[in-house]
C-alpha cells in the first residue's frame, strides 16, 4: 500500500488489536473451545473476533511497508518511530495471546520485506534476525508458560513489578528448552495425521471420499442459515474420527489431509493441482482489486492471506472461510484508506495555496 494508506491501517489495525487483546486475548483459549459461547456473541462481535487472528501481527509490517514508500526524511523518521512503537506493542499484545508465532513474524516479515526489496542485502540481516525472533520466542514462551494472559484476565496488575514476578514463574532455563524441543517436533505434526488417513485407508477402515469431505469443508463454512446442519461432519476437521479412524476429539485441519482422504495418497496430485490454481487465483483477484486507488487497502488483506496460508488451513478455511471471517476488516480498511486519501488530498490543497 502507499505511504498514507499504510499508516492509517497501521494505526487502525494496532487499534482493532489493542480492543481485541483486552476482550479476547487473555481468555483467547477458553472463548475458542467454547462453540455456545461464540455462538452466542452479537454479530458486529463475531465479524471482530473470527477474522482478527491474521491481523494480529501486522502493525508493524504495515509501518515498515511505509519505510519503503516514504518519500522525504521526514516521512522515514515518522515511519521508522511508529515501526519501533508498534513493533514493541505488538510482541506486548502478543505475549498476552501467547502466539508464539505471530510474535516472531511481527519482525521477520519485515526484515523479509527489507531484504526482498533490496534495501539491506541478507548477509547483514541473517544474524540479527535470528538474535531478535529467539529474544522474541523466550519472551512470548516466557509469558505463555506464566499465563500471563490468563492471571491479567484475573484482574491482575499490568505494573512492571507485577508483570516481572508473573513472567518469572515462566522463565525456567530447562522448561524453556523442553518447549523449544516440543515446538521443533510440532512443525512435523501436519505430516503425521495424513500418515494416519494413509494407513486407515491402506487397511480398509477408511475408503475415499471422492470430494465429498472438500465439498463439506465449504458448506461448514457457509452462514449457519444456509447449512444443512450446524455441524458438517464429512470435513477434514471431524471426518477421520466420524468415520471410526481417528479417536473423537482428534481434529485434522491441513489441506493436504483434506486431498488425501478425497483422492488417496496416488491420485492426491490431481486435486493438489487444482487446488493451487484456486489459491492462486484468489490470490490474484485480491490483489487486482488491490491495484484500484479506492480499494488499495484490500492489500493489507491480502497480506493477511498470506499470513493464513501459512497455517496451511483446509482449502474451505483459505478461501471462503476466510472471505466471510475478514468482510468486516475489508470494509474498515477500504473506510480509513478513504479517510486517509480525503486528509492528504485536504493538506496538499491547503499547502499550495
Amino acid at each position: 500500500p502507499g505511504y498514507r494508506t499504510s499508516l492509517a491501517t497501521a494505526l487502525g489495525l494496532a487499534g482493532v488489536v489493542l480492543i481485541t487483546t483486552m476482550r479476547y486475548g487473555t481468555q483467547y483459549y477458553q472463548v475458542i473451545l467454547n462453540e455456545d459461547r461464540l455462538a452466542a456473541l452479537p454479530f458486529w462481535e463475531q465479524l471482530l473476533f473470527y477474522g482478527e487472528i491474521p491481523f494480529l501481527p501486522l502493525p508493524a509490517v504495515l509501518a515498515a511497508a511505509a519505510i519503503l514508500v516514504a518519500r522525504t526524511p521526514r516521512e522515514r523518521r515518522w515511519s521508522v518511530a511508529l515501526f519501533i512503537v508498534l513493533a514493541v506493542f505488538n510482541v506486548g499484545a502478543l505475549s498476552i495471546w501467547g502466539m508464539r508465532s505471530a510474535a516472531v513474524m511481527v519482525f521477520l516479515m519485515p526484515m523479509v520485506l527489507f531484504v526482498y526489496t533490496g534495501r539491506i542485502r541478507w548477509q547483514k540481516m541473517l544474524v540479527p534476525a535470528v538474535a531478535i525472533g529467539a529474544l522474541v520466542y523466550v519472551v512470548v514462551t516466557v509469558a505463555r508458560l506464566s499465563a500471563l494472559g490468563e492471571q491479567l484476565g484475573q484482574g491482575a496488575s499490568l505494573s512492571l513489578a507485577n508483570a516481572g514476578q508473573l513472567l518469572e514463574a515462566g522463565a525456567d532455563q530447562d522448561v524453556l528448552v523442553e518447549k523449544f524441543v516440543s515446538d521443533m517436533s510440532y512443525r512435523t505434526s501436519g505430516l503425521e495425521p495424513v500418515a494416519g488417513i494413509i494407513r486407515g485407508q491402506d487397511s480398509g477402515v477408511l475408503s475415499l471420499m471422492g470430494g465429498r469431505v472438500l465439498l463439506a469443508g465449504f458448506i461448514q463454512a457457509l452462514p449457519a442459515v444456509l447449512r444443512p446442519e450446524p455441524d458438517v461432519q464429512d470435513r477434514i476437521k471431524t471426518a477421520p474420527s466420524h468415520y471410526g479412524w481417528f479417536i473423537p476429539g482428534d481434529y485434522v485441519t491441513t489441506i493436504l489431509s483434506e486431498l488425501v482422504m478425497d483422492a488417496g495418497p496416488w491420485l492426491v496430485v490431481v486435486p493438489a493441482i487444482a487446488a493451487g490454481f484456486l489459491l492462486a487465483l484468489f490470490d490474484q483477484t485480491l490483489l487486482t482489486l488491490g491495484q484500484r486507488p479506492l480499494l488499495e487497502p484490500i492489500l493489507v488483506v491480502r497480506l493477511a492471506w498470506l499470513v493464513t496460508v501459512l497455517n496451511v488451513g483446509s482449502l474451505s478455511d483459505l478461501t471462503l472461510l476466510f472471505l466471510k471471517a475478514t468482510i468486516g476488516y475489508s470494509v474498515f480498511f477500504v473506510l480509513i484508506g478513504a479517510l486517509a486519501s480525503s486528509v492528504g488530498k485536504f493538506l496538499t490543497v491547503k499547502t499550495t495555496r
